[in-house]
């Protein structure tokens, strides 16, 4: 695996801004790199999230296609087992701080995606704790 996204990966027709660009970033990408992956978290939705789902859960999203959905140990042993050379994170979300912790284990390269207006949302966040 060259490079794992990682991020919310939106499900059904109603997607949010980071959910659509992560999406067509990952369609996009697989073209050019075929062992692209996809990792995503089991999120909260409308029942309840199991604690062995988020901790050691596994799941193919699509069939066909390397979008997996994946608890937080779980997590950790894919990107071991399979060391990729870029993480991508298209999302901000709370569980990617798991791979900020790896990083001086796993000796690989972190891009982020900023969604929204930079000089902006740092005015803004500065000024709050």
């Amino acid at each position: 695996m060259k490079i794992a996204l990682v991020g919310r990966y939106g499900e059904g027709e109603i997607l949010s801004g980071p959910e659509r660009v992560a999406k067509n970033l990952f369609n996009e990408l697989t073209q050019v790199f075929t062992d692209s992956e996809f990792l995503t978290y089991f999120f909260k939705t409308e029942h309840k999230r199991k604690l062995n789902l988020g901790l050691f859960g596994f799941q193919n999203l699509i069939p066909g296609q390397k979008i997996f959905r994946l608890g937080m140990f779980r997590l950790i042993i894919e990107l071991y087992k399979k060391k990729p050379k870029v993480i991508h994170l298209v999302t901000f979300e709370r569980f990617e701080i798991i791979i900020l912790l790896l990083k001086p284990f796993l000796k690989y390269k972190i891009v982020y995606t900023v969604h929204g207006i930079y000089n902006y949302e740092r005015t803004i966040f500065i000024k709050k704790p």
